[in-house]
């Protein structure tokens, strides 16, 4: 085991925090500024109750970016209540991704793809409301696509599940506002 950071009290207008995992059992909670490292802790999970471990040691910051983990979010909620959250935009991406694949097949898909690929690349208030009037269009072109339903084993269900999972997700972090909070502040 390494040594603690020092708590020194001191105040962070914006902190980012993820944990790295180093085995199936053991990750590295960390709260950094874009200098250096403020806090970290050793955990079993990023868990809730391992990340207010961290989380009690820092003081709140007016931002903290997250890559959007359950654990996390509870244990801000509980012990920063007035500190702000911003998605990681690279992550958010990255969960779209995972729902169209690089390459897709469906304009439907190549569209949400492009949209999800523009997020990194918001910087300030006017890219965020192009972005969200951007995201708006895609939902209200494809609406009826999304609500096409197929039969699977004798089941009506979806017949884009993973494309509604991609925008439900988005739909979730427009609602919250967690997308463009750094342009906010």
């Amino acid at each position: 085991m390494w040594p603690l950071p020092e708590t020194t009290g001191e105040m962070h207008d914006a902190l980012f925090v993820d944990g790295i995992c180093i085995s199936r059992k053991l990750v590295v909670l960390i709260a950094a500024t874009k200098e250096h490292v403020v806090s970290r802790h050793l955990a079993e999970s990023e868990c809730s109750a391992s990340w207010a471990a961290l989380v009690m040691r820092v003081a709140p910051p007016a931002m903290v970016a997250t890559d959007g983990g359950a654990g996390f979010k509870k244990a801000a909620r509980a012990i920063w209540p007035d500190t702000r959250i911003q998605r990681c935009l690279a992550h958010v991406k990255r969960q779209v991704v995972r729902k169209t694949t690089l390459n897709p097949q469906l304009d439907c898909e190549r569209e949400l793809l492009k949209i999800a690929k523009a997020l990194p690349k918001v910087k300030d208030a006017d890219a965020a409301a192009r972005w969200l009037g951007d995201y708006e269009t895609w939902c209200s072109r494809w609406e009826r696509f999304l609500r096409e339903l197929t039969l699977k084993d004798g089941r009506k269900q979806y017949a884009h599940e993973r494309l509604r999972s991609a925008r439900h997700s988005l739909n979730g972090l427009v609602r919250e506002g967690v997308l463009f909070t750094f342009v906010e502040m």
